[in-house]
């Protein structure tokens, strides 16, 4: 395993993000792997070490585990994180584990290559082990790139933004509108309209909202 078999400061914090135990991704932990790794630059060739070493684990659940925290790292933790995937010992240690993977593990991997290969180190000359390495692979027609869903894992989503959140919002508020317009029309087209079946519109009005208010 060369240099990834050596034990870092980042051995515990990623156990616990790909703990065996997990029913399924620890997100909390992920995020804090990659909060920690960002923070210094000089973090991203511990961080991931202490990654692959997980990758060689013997549970594939644990080796799943550990490729959606890379695949996380890589899009959260910028280029000095790169630069160490984008290095002749990742590519070495990432054929190995690709050539003794299960069929679920090795889909994944070729899956997260595939979206590297094709996105964040596409266009920089300093990352072309990567688009190599995935031409390679290819070209030698011993894995499928093409039946592998190639859609952004939850690892690639970003934290909702303000104005998805107020997009969010303004639907609550049409919804609640539309509740209540339809309530107050049920009352008004009602053949006992009244002042009290107004009275009781209004009741309604407020149940109305109260009950929608409670769902959102």
């Amino acid at each position: 395993m060369g240099i990834f078999g050596q034990s870092t400061g980042f051995d515990a914090d990623v156990e616990n993000a790909t703990r065996e135990s997990n029913t399924k991704e620890d997100w909390s932990s992920i995020l804090d792997v990659c909060d920690k790794t960002s923070s210094n630059s000089r973090n991203a060739k511990d961080c991931l070490k202490a990654i692959m070493k997980r990758m060689g684990h013997n549970d594939p659940h644990v080796v799943m585990q550990a490729i959606t925290l890379l695949d996380a790292c890589i899009s959260n933790c910028g280029k000095a994180f790169h630069l160490e995937v984008a290095s002749r010992e990742f590519q070495n240690e990432f054929v190995r584990l690709l050539g003794k993977a299960q069929p679920k593990v090795s889909a994944r991997m070729c899956q997260v290559l595939k979206r590297w290969a094709e996105g964040d180190f596409k266009n920089d000359p300093e990352l072309n082990l990567i688009p190599s390495l995935y031409a390679k692979l290819r070209q030698e027609n011993y894995y499928d790139f093409n039946t592998t869903n190639n859609k952004p894992s939850k690892t690639s989503a970003k934290m909702p933004s303000a104005s998805d959140t107020t997009a969010n919002s303004q639907q609550e508020e049409d919804d609640l509108a539309k509740a209540i317009e339809l309530s107050l029309k049920e009352v008004k087209n009602s053949p006992k309209h009244s002042s009290a079946a107004t009275s009781g519109g209004v009741n309604q009005y407020v149940s109305i909202r109260l009950l929608v208010a409670s769902v959102f």
